[in-house]
Order: structure tokens, then C-alpha cells, then sequence
């Protein structure tokens, strides 16, 4: 099935090409996962999704697709008041199957703590298209740190669209790391509905080859005092292509709000295209947004300082690109997960 996914909420020139990409999907089943559930976090699988009003970061035409494959929906609960010690971990099976989707729903009631991990890794190649769809409630003072990592070798073209709505106090802490696929798109939309209420975002990425990845994230602020932080660290190599759409919009009422994001990508050849768009939309006077990027290659300076210590220019590269990654890995606490990025890294 055709359609056109990851929209700006606010199109710019049409001669940029940018506002959107359009996208072959056709899903066939069901894809299997192999989970690890703490004990105070229960499961419910469904038909139906639990909020057909929560909006998604791949958009409607994405959303109604995959709800209307009517997938398993396998939620997630907390329970109110809870502090959940060890991650829920979802390890994802894309050596084997192809043209699977999941929906996966995370509930963390109110005064609740949880994180979850969610392993895409795969390393055979494997010429399949896979979707993931986490949709994620949280209630009053709820804190949720999703971790997202997605390693995988070569021919899979893979869909990984968020939904988030964030009440009072609620606190979202994303990282993602992406290493590999043919083509990788990603899509996150996080509603600040209530006052206080934060999203932030760590994400690397390295895309190589004739690899191309495409994302868009966008924070909503409706509450008062609300923050979103978007960083993204990132490597282009060889003939690689990258488009990278960041947009806070901070709606009327939405006093005292605060949005930063910001993205730093490395240039290794000549070959690569690189696309990055960073917006604000702004309907309210008293709040604080920026916006940067640092694209390039490395600085003639620091070239010449590494090469003087015996390092070649290909050496210092890799060093540096591996450097993009380990830093947004130092945001995952849980050893297990750090070790699977080490180990892909370290076949790099």
C-alpha cells in the first residue's frame, strides 16, 4: 500500500521536498516477540486500541493502515503508585518472519515509575519490511523511560512510529539508537497535555551505505511549565541519506513552556545527503524555544592535533563516529542493553 507518512505539521517550500515522503507498506501478519515482564506490570491482549484520539508521529494515513490490520494490541499496565525495578524488555524476531507489524500499548498509572526496553536487533538479511507502533498513556506524576534500539544488518525496511500523551506532571524520557537497515523510518509525536508536564529525547544514528533513514518528531505543548528536549547525534557515510524533522509547537495557553532541540551530524564522504529541519510554532508569547544544528565534517584543527598522535584520517573518523554513539548510550542505565550496542559496534 502507498501512502504519504512523517508530515511537518507546518509545510515549508515544496521545492525542498521535505514536508513529507511517501512510502510502499503492505504488513501480512502479526510479528512475534520474545518479552520479559516484571512482575508488578500485567498484560492484556486486545483487538482495539485503548485511545483511537492519540496522535501518532507518522500521521493518520500511517495510524489508520496498521489499525486496520487488526493486529493483537498488546498492552502493557502499571499500577498506581508503583516503582517497577527491573525494565519490561521486548525483544522483536525479524531474522526468520517477514512483512510483520506489532502494536504495542504501555499504560503507567498515576505516581508510577517503569522502563522498558524494546531490542529490534537482527543480523541475517533478510529482505522484509517490519512496523512497530508504541502507544504510551501517562497518567498524573507517571515517569517512563522507553528504550529503543534497533540493530539491524542490512535488507529490512522497518517502521517505528510513537504516540504519547503526557497528563499532569508526567515525565517521558526516550533514547533511541539506529544502526543499520535498508531503509528506517521513524516517527514520534508527544502530547504535553498537562501542566509540568516533559518529554525528552536522545537519539543516534548511523546510516551507510546506500542506506536511508527519514524522521520526524514533534512535541505539542498544551500544558503550562511544559519541556521537551529533542538532541540527535548522528553519522552519514558512504552514500547515505538522512532526513531528519524536528517540530515544537507550543500551542495557545501553554504558558511558560520550554522547547529546545538540537543536532549534530558527522559527514564522513562525499557521497551523503543530508536533510535537517528543525521547527518551532509558537501561539503563545511567554515561552522559550531554540533550535540548532552542527553539520559537517571534523574540524581542520582537531584533524591536525589527532593526525600529529599517529591516528590516520580514516582512524579518526571511526573514532569519532563511534564517539556519536556511545554518547547517547550513556543514557541507558541498564548494563544488558548497553552491551548489545557495544558488541554490534564492535563488529563495525
Amino acid at each position: 500500500m502507498s501512502m504519504i507518512i512523517n508530515k511537518l505539521p507546518s509545510i515549508t517550500w515544496n521545492r525542498l521536498k521535505v514536508n513529507s515522503t511517501s512510502v510502499d507498506i503492505n504488513i501480512e501478519k502479526g510479528g512475534k516477540f520474545i518479552s520479559e515482564v516484571p512482575s508488578d506490570i500485567s498484560l492484556k491482549v486486545g483487538e482495539e486500541v485503548s485511545d483511537k484520539s492519540l496522535e501518532n508521529g507518522m500521521g493518520a494515513a500511517f495510524n489508520d493502515y496498521i489499525t486496520s490490520l487488526k493486529l493483537p494490541v498488546h498492552s502493557f499496565f502499571v499500577a498506581e503508585k508503583s516503582v517497577v525495578e527491573e525494565p519490561l524488555r521486548l525483544k522483536f524476531a525479524y531474522d526468520e518472519v517477514s512483512n510483520v507489524g506489532n502494536i504495542i500499548e504501555l499504560h503507567i498509572a498515576k505516581d508510577s515509575q517503569a522502563t522498558v526496553i524494546m531490542d529490534y536487533s537482527a543480523v541475517k538479511d533478510l529482505d522484509s519490511v517490519a512496523a512497530v507502533q508504541t502507544r504510551v498513556h501517562l497518567e498524573d506524576n507517571a515517569k517512563l523511560t522507553l528504550i529503543q534500539i534497533q540493530l539491524i544488518d542490512k535488507e529490512l525496511t522497518f517502521f517505528n512510529d510513537i504516540a504519547a500523551n503526557c497528563a499532569k506532571g508526567a515525565e517521558f524520557e526516550l533514547t533511541q539508537i539506529i544502526i543499520g537497515d535498508k531503509a528506517t523510518y521513524q516517527g514520534s509525536k508527544v502530547l504535553l497535555a498537562g501542566d509540568d508536564s516533559v518529554v525528552q529525547a536522545n537519539v543516534a544514528y548511523l546510516v551507510r551505505d546506500n542506506d536511508k533513514l527519514d524522521m520526524n518528531y514533534i512535541a505539542v505543548h498544551e500544558g503550562k511549565l511544559t519541556t521537551s528536549g529533542l538532541y540527535t547525534r548522528g553519522v552519514l557515510r558512504d552514500k547515505a541519506e538522512k532526513t531528519f524533522r524536528g517540530t515544537i509547537d507550543i500551542k495557545l495557553g501553554a504558558a511558560n513552556a520550554s522547547g529546545q532541540e538540537n543536532e549534530t551530524v558527522l559527514l564522513i564522504d562525499e557521497g551523503v545527503i543530508n536533510k535537517t529541519i528543525p521547527i518551532i510554532l509558537c501561539a503563545e508569547e511567554d515561552v522559550e524555544g531554540a533550535h540548532g544544528a552542527t553539520i559537517g565534517r571534523l574540524d581542520e584543527e582537531l584533524m591536525f592535533y589527532m593526525k600529529a598522535r599517529g591516528f590516520s584520517e580514516k582512524a579518526i573518523y571511526e573514532l569519532m563516529a563511534r564517539a556519536r554513539i556511545e554518547e547517547v548510550c550513556n543514557f541507558i542505565e541498564d548494563e544488558r542493553a548497553r552491551k548489545l550496542v557495544e558488541e554490534f559496534m564492535g563488529g563495525e
